[in-house]
This record gives C-alpha cells, sequence and structure tokens, in this order.
C-alpha cells in the first residue's frame, strides 16, 4: 500500500459502506435514536426520579458519541473514531453502575462524583454484563488497560498502525484511512455493542416511555 493512498478518499465518500459490521451500527443507531425519541416525549411530560434525571444526561451523551463515531467511520477517520469509543463506554459503564447499584450511587454521581469516593471505571465496567464474576472483572480491567493504552500513546496503543503496508513496514500517512476493513469492524461491531447496552438500558429505566420493542 502507498503511504498516500488513504488520501484518496474524500470526507463524506463512506468507504466502509456495505460491510456487516457498518450495517449492524447503523441499525442499532435508528433503534436508539427511536427509543431515544419515545424516551425524550416522556420526559417533557412527566416527572423524573433521581436516576432517570442522570440517565437524561448520560444516555444521550453516549448517543452522541455513537454518531460521532459513525461519521468519523463514513469518511475514513478511523484512528479518532476508535478514541471516542473510550468516552463512549465510560457512560454506559456509568449508566449500568447507576441502575444497578441504585440511589445511593445515583446521589454520590449528583454530588459531583468525588474522586476518592467513585468506583473504578473497570468496576463500572463489570456492571455492563449484569454479572460481577471474576472474569468480568478480569475482562473489564482489560477493556480499561486497552483504552487507556490507546489514549494515553504507549506502544500497545501505537497499535493502530495507519501507514502499514501489506509487508508490515511503517510509513507516515495523513488523513483518512480507505482500506483497513479489520479496524472498521473492530469499531463498528464494538460500538453496536454499547448501544445495544445503552438500549437495553433505557428500557430499565424507563419502562413507562418504551413502546418499541428491541431487535431480535
Amino acid at each position: 500500500m502507498r503511504w498516500d493512498e488513504g488520501l484518496k478518499t474524500r470526507s463524506g465518500s463512506d468507504p466502509y459502506l456495505g460491510r456487516e459490521s457498518v450495517y449492524h451500527l447503523d441499525r442499532m443507531i435508528l433503534v436508539s435514536l427511536e427509543r431515544s425519541r419515545e424516551i425524550a416525549d416522556w420526559t417533557h411530560s412527566n416527572e423524573c426520579s433521581r436516576l432517570q434525571r442522570a440517565a437524561s444526561e448520560l444516555i444521550p451523551h453516549g448517543l452522541s458519541l455513537a454518531l460521532g463515531i459513525r461519521e468519523l467511520v463514513r469518511s475514513g477517520y478511523l484512528f479518532p473514531a476508535k478514541v471516542l469509543a473510550r468516552p463512549l463506554v465510560e457512560r454506559v459503564a456509568v449508566i449500568s453502575y447507576l441502575a444497578d447499584v441504585g440511589e445511593d450511587a445515583v446521589r454520590l454521581w449528583e454530588r459531583g462524583w468525588p474522586y476518592k469516593l467513585r468506583p473504578s471505571l473497570a468496576t463500572m465496567l463489570s456492571h455492563m454484563r449484569g454479572t460481577k464474576n471474576d472474569d468480568s472483572k478480569t475482562l473489564a480491567k482489560e477493556i480499561v488497560d486497552h483504552f487507556n493504552s490507546l489514549v494515553h500513546t504507549d506502544p500497545v496503543g501505537s497499535s493502530y498502525k495507519l501507514g502499514t503496508d501489506s509487508a508490515g513496514r511503517i510509513g507516515f500517512i495523513s488523513g483518512p484511512t480507505a482500506k483497513a476493513p479489520e479496524m472498521c469492524d473492530d469499531i463498528c461491531f464494538e460500538t453496536a455493542m454499547y448501544l445495544v447496552i445503552l438500549s437495553a438500558r433505557m428500557v430499565q429505566i424507563f419502562p413507562e416511555a418504551n413502546r418499541s420493542p428491541l431487535p431480535e
């Protein structure tokens, strides 16, 4: 691959359209936005609980980040799309934790989530799967370590080598990445999974507002 090959993709050309991962992400975006619209209608005419007020901030933030990831994939900017998954997963983890633990956790969050009192991200991530066994805690720690490496630019985070050719040689590249289907799949399937969790939490937290069934 030539080092300038990514530059041939112009913003908005959606080089990965048609991939299964992109299809699944687009489908979950539509489902999540429809559910969000129903909840928005309900919250504007009903009194919300503490948890619902927290969810009304955290979940829309998560949806907005997912949409931002999709737009970056559409224009071929895969690395920043992957980086945006870090604040997305944090919001999914926090709302999962608040929903599972209950009002004491929500009150702590309302106080500004004091650093010395808040649970670790790994602890909150273990709530995303609905189980808190040793395996889920180990996986949660691996996810945190992965995103920390990605954000803080250590060698593990640098594994997303945008200018690597088929022979494994690394070169400098600038602009969008048009030919990295595995990276695209990783980002899109991961984002779609987080949207599934957000949609499930919306059903749990706003049972009065939901009219649409979750997709099978």
